[in-house]
C-alpha cells in the first residue's frame, strides 16, 4: 500500500479512489488498505475492482496509455516494476514448476497459466494476457520480453537457456544417467 500511497496521479487512472492522506503513516495504510482492497467470499484480501478491473489497470484513453499504473510509475523513475509490483501481478500470465526427481535433477517447466490451473476458480478469471488476439502480437518472444520475471521465477540460468532455445542458439544437455547400486 506505501506504493499506491506514492503513485503520481498522473500515471493512475483511478487515483480519485485513494483517500486522503493524514500523514500520520499508521493511519494512511489503514486507510490505503480499506479503500483499495476488499474480502472476497473466501475471505481473503483481494485488490479493488473498479469497471471490471483492478483498480491499478488504467483503461484505454488514460494518460499513460491502458495498462498497470504501479507499472508505469516504477518505470518513470527507472526502477524495475518487479521491485514495486505484488508478486501475483508480475507473476502473470508465466507459470513456472519446478521438479526435482528422486536422483536431484532439477526440471523446470515454463508455461502460460491457464483458467484451469485455477480450479474452479478460474473460470471467472478475465486472462487477456493469454486469451486475447494481441498478446500474441508482439515484436519480441514472450521470453525475451518478459525475461526479469522468468529470471525471478526461475533463475537466471533458466531465462538464458529458454531465450537461447526459443532464439535457436541452446544446445540439448544430456543429464548423466544415474548409476546403478
Amino acid at each position: 500500500m506505501e506504493v499506491a500511497a506514492a503513485l503520481p496521479t498522473n500515471v493512475w487512472q483511478h487515483h480519485d479512489e485513494r483517500p486522503n492522506l493524514t500523514g500520520d503513516r499508521a493511519t494512511d495504510l489503514d486507510a490505503m488498505v480499506e479503500a483499495l482492497t476488499t474480502v472476497d467470499d473466501d475471505g481473503d484480501r483481494v485488490t479493488k475492482v473498479v469497471d471490471g478491473a483492478c483498480v491499478f489497470q488504467n483503461r484505454p484513453g488514460s494518460e499513460t496509455g491502458p495498462g498497470c499504473a504501479i507499472h508505469f510509475a516504477a518505470q518513470a523513475v527507472e526502477l524495475d516494476p518487479l521491485e514495486w509490483k505484488p508478486e501475483v501481478c508480475w507473476q502473470l500470465p508465466i507459470r513456472v514448476e519446478h521438479h526435482l526427481d528422486d536422483n536431484d535433477h532439477s526440471t523446470h517447466l515454463v508455461r502460460q497459466w491457464t483458467r484451469s490451473d485455477w480450479g474452479e476458480a478460474g473460470q471467472d478469471l478475465g486472462w487477456w494476457c493469454s486469451e486475447a488476439d494481441e498478446a500474441y502480437s508482439g515484436t519480441s518472444s514472450v521470453a525475451v520480453y518478459l525475461r526479469p520475471e522468468i529470471a525471478a521465477l526461475a533463475g537466471e540460468a533458466v531465462a538464458d537457456a529458454l531465450i537461447a532455445h526459443v532464439d535457436g542458439q541452446g544446445t540439448v544437455v544430456s543429464l548423466p544417467l544415474p548409476t546403478r547400486k
